[in-house]
């Protein structure tokens, strides 16, 4: 009785398992399906490159983009100094004109 008693505990035990696996391959077909249809939607030229085409594609996107980042901060710099740029000029008369660049950014 109590090898039965096992045997049917171990045979539940076993179902449970065997359950939980088939959830499991379930969800990675699910995913594995989900990939391939990301894939199809990805341009020709980028299926035929290899990983490590794309990797150098990505960091040369993102240096770039660093790059520009970089420069447009320069010139955001060179503005402002710009903007500080005041002189006080006399004319000949005797007048003193306050000249200053106005940007209008």
């Amino acid at each position: 009785m109590v090898n039965l008693d096992a045997a049917k505990a171990k045979f539940d035990q076993l179902t449970q398992l065997k359950f939980n696996l088939v959830a499991e391959n379930r969800k990675l077909r699910e995913s594995v399906d989900l990939v391939k249809s990301k894939v199809n939607d990805f341009k020709p030229e980028l299926k035929e490159m290899d990983v490590k085409s794309l990797e150098e594609e990505l960091q040369a996107f993102l240096s770039d983009k660093a790059g520009e980042t970089e420069y447009m901060q320069s010139l955001q710099l060179q503005i402002m100094k710009l903007k500080e740029i005041s002189r006080i000029v006399r004319c000949c008369c005797g007048e003193e004109y306050s000249v200053e660049l106005d940007l209008c950014v």
